[in-house]
């Protein structure tokens, strides 16, 4: 939540030690995750560390939000479906368009007041 204002801030060198932590689990072939979830974790992590020291360093960002550099609009729909819909992961079509009918009838309440 704390803003990253230099590339040797402790939340950078977090990620990078918990992407080689993740690393040495994968190798040491011990039970965890999926060969492609393991993947991904190291690489995100490594991603958004090098991603945040290129703004810092090259752009000259004054300081960088990691929260929004992984955030998606089209997840947060569908998280807002899924609570609409009894919090249910697996949500039909019929329950996707009585979500959405019910998020445009907010959305207008909130601008018409």
């Amino acid at each position: 939540m704390d803003p990253i204002r230099t590339s040797w801030d402790w939340q950078l060198c977090f990620l990078r030690d918990f992407a080689a932590f993740v690393d040495r689990w994968q190798t040491s072939n011990r039970p965890g995750l999926t060969r492609e979830t393991f993947i991904a974790l190291r690489h995100t992590c490594q991603a958004v560390a090098d991603c945040a020291t290129y703004l810092l360093d090259q752009l000259a960002f004054d300081f960088v939000l990691l929260g929004y550099l992984q955030s998606d609009p089209i997840e947060s729909r569908f998280g807002w479906l899924r609570q609409l819909s009894g919090a249910n992961y697996y949500i039909s079509t019929k329950q996707v368009l009585e979500s959405d009918r019910k998020i445009r009838a907010v959305s207008l309440l909130k601008f018409s007041a």
